[in-house]
This record gives structure tokens, C-alpha cells and sequence, in this order.
């Protein structure tokens, strides 16, 4: 069983058992290694869907991540609860997707990254011989009896952040704070003033301002400075490709990150 390296210090409030799966490890090398190829492709002037060496190894690593795929349906015989069905129906359906020569790259990235933390959080732990008790980033009872998607992305959240998978964790904490901005516009009826002029909601840098500008939405400066940092955090882990986000960046976010969502809970109305 790895063990943490000295970079990444384990949460002090409670000892983690750690674990992966090769079967998980190698799909998310698999996803990762074809986003790799298709933009190896674009900048060569190669079709995916031809006979150039990328389209060879394309075709390769979408066969792998299928039988992957598969394999993994087969472990999980006698654990498919309705979600867990739901999750790998949604994997297989992104997988399929991330392997259409036609995909825009922003999309594969998105999607492999929306995978791994899907993968990392709901699969592998039911494939470990033990099951780690759970590091909480985000309080499980702060989203208990709000939306069953909430409930399921805070899961995700602290799935990620037990395993130390802490780029998709930060992935799918801004994924979180997005979507409880956008609930709170959409319950006081001021959606509009988060949308662009196609009608799409903003990102979580874009929601911020006008969050913390908004008479109706005024929130606390801990709030406020916590979504701030966590925005900047979210970014490198998505866009910088030298940067890997460690425990020492989240662990002091941790207290802060708790109050931030329990405002935000309280702001939406959405506990009686």
C-alpha cells in the first residue's frame, strides 16, 4: 500500500488509509494519454478518424478504456446500487464522447477530469480491501436533505480529498460553489444578472463579483475571502499544467470552506 509522500501531509484530524486500483489507475492514465494524442494530432494537421499514427493509437486507447470499462462493471457485480448505475452510465456515456475525433480538446479535458473524479470517488474505494474513513473538506451535514446532485458532489469532494486526487477535488469544489450561486440568483429571481448574452451561466470567477455586489446576496468577509482563494486554487489546478494542488494549499481552507457553504446554504433557503 503507498504511502504519502512528504509533500502531500495527511490531514491532521484523522489517520487515512490509502489505496488505488490499477484498474482505475490505468483508465484515468488511458484518458489522460488520449487527450495527449488528439492534441498531438491537432497541432500535426492528423485526423483522428484516419491512418495517421495518432488516429492508430486514438483507436487503441478507446478499445483499452472500453474493456476497462467492463472490467470494472464486473467487479462491481452485487454493489450497482441505482446511483452507482447512474455514475457508471454517465462514464461510459463521457467516455464515449472523449473518443469522437470531433470532441472540442476543452471538452475532453473536461470530461476526463469530470471522469477521474467520478472514478476516484465512487468506484475505487468499493474496489479497495479496505474502505478509508472519510476526510471531511466540505461537511457532509451541510448539503444533508438540501438536492440529492449536492449530496452526491460533496461525496465527490470528500472522496477526492481523502484519496489525494486534490486537483479533481478542487475541480468539483468550485463545480459545488457554482452551482449553490446559481440556485440562490435562481431562488430570490435574479438569474439574469448571471447569465452572458447567449443566456449561459457564468464561472465561478465571473459569479464572485456580482455575488459579493449584489444587495440580496450579501454574504460574510470570511465568505467572501474563502471563495476568493478557492476560485484562484480551482484555476491553477485547471489550467496550469504545472500545477499540482497539495494538502498544505487546502488544509487551512478546510474551517473556512465549512463556514463558506453553511452561509451559502443559508443564503439559498433551501433548509426550512
Amino acid at each position: 500500500m503507498a504511502s504519502r509522500k512528504s509533500a502531500a501531509p495527511t490531514p491532521s484530524s484523522q489517520s487515512v488509509h490509502l489505496g488505488t486500483s490499477p484498474l482505475v489507475d490505468e483508465l484515468c492514465r488511458q484518458l489522460l494519454e488520449a487527450e495527449a494524442v488528439a492534441a498531438r494530432a491537432k497541432r500535426n494537421r492528423h485526423s483522428l478518424a484516419g491512418n495517421s499514427s495518432e488516429a492508430e493509437s486514438f483507436h487503441r486507447l478507446r478499445v483499452g478504456s472500453q474493456q476497462i470499462l467492463g472490467q470494472l462493471e464486473l467487479q462491481l457485480q452485487g454493489k450497482l446500487q441505482p446511483s452507482l448505475q447512474r455514475t457508471l452510465a454517465a462514464i461510459q456515456s463521457m467516455t464515449g464522447l472523449i473518443f469522437k475525433p470531433e470532441t472540442p480538446p476543452s471538452d475532453r479535458r473536461d470530461m476526463r477530469r469530470e471522469i477521474e473524479g467520478q472514478v476516484r470517488a465512487e468506484i475505487e474505494p468499493l474496489l479497495l480491501p479496505q474502505n478509508p474513513s472519510v476526510v471531511e473538506l466540505i461537511p457532509a451535514s451541510t448539503v444533508a436533505n438540501t438536492r440529492g446532485y449536492l449530496e452526491k458532489t460533496v461525496r465527490q469532494i470528500n472522496g477526492c480529498y481523502t484519496f489525494d486526487y486534490l486537483d479533481a477535488c478542487l475541480t468539483m469544489v468550485r463545480r459545488f460553489f457554482e452551482t449553490v450561486i446559481i440556485e440562490i440568483f435562481e431562488a430570490k429571481g435574479i438569474s439574469s444578472k448571471i447569465k452572458d448574452g447567449s443566456g449561459n451561466y457564468f464561472m465561478l470567477g465571473e459569479l464572485l463579483p456580482v455575488l459579493f455586489n449584489e444587495p440580496q446576496t450579501s454574504v460574510s468577509r470570511t465568505t467572501r475571502r474563502t471563495l476568493e482563494d478557492i476560485a484562484e486554487l480551482a484555476n491553477s489546478s485547471a489550467h496550469n499544467r504545472r500545477f499540482n494542488a497539495r494538502y498544505d494549499h487546502l488544509e487551512p481552507l478546510r474551517t473556512r470552506l465549512a463556514i463558506a457553504a453553511e452561509d451559502l446554504i443559508t443564503l439559498w433557503g433551501v433548509k426550512k
